[in-house]
């Protein structure tokens, strides 16, 4: 089917954004400030929009790609800030990950993060 892409979650590609010729794009700094003043905001600083896209990247990496803005608005629904949430999406990538791995065998697996309380590292005497 034209505009389908196969693997995806189910989510219609009519809920997708239209395409925008090249032409026609705003550098996202340009946009994010136009949208802050529609919406009565103030734009992202340089170091929470670092934090977004750290939050982005870990929520597309831990599961798929449309977990990235979805993680974003809960953030902010959750009035928590970006850095809050980085560290959050962290300990449970870690998390899911670790479970992820154990649950395929994979080596190291534990299911336990470095960055999860209480976790402590065993080394063998050699």
């Amino acid at each position: 089917m034209a505009g389908r892409r196969t693997g995806t979650t189910g989510f219609r590609t009519a809920l997708r954004p239209p395409a925008y010729p090249r032409s026609m794009t705003t550098p996202a700094r340009s946009f994010l400030a136009e949208l802050a003043a529609a919406l009565g905001t103030v734009p992202p600083t340089d170091a929470e929009m670092a934090d977004l896209l750290s939050l982005a990247s870990a929520a597309a990496h831990a599961s798929e790609r449309v977990a990235a803005p979805v993680a974003c608005w809960m953030a902010a629904r959750a009035g928590r800030s970006p850095a809050e949430a980085v560290a959050v999406a962290n300990q449970l990538a870690g998390r899911l990950g670790g479970a992820a791995a154990a649950a395929e065998g994979t080596p190291g697996g534990s299911g336990a993060s470095a960055d999860a309380p209480g976790h402590e590292e065993r080394r063998e005497e050699p």
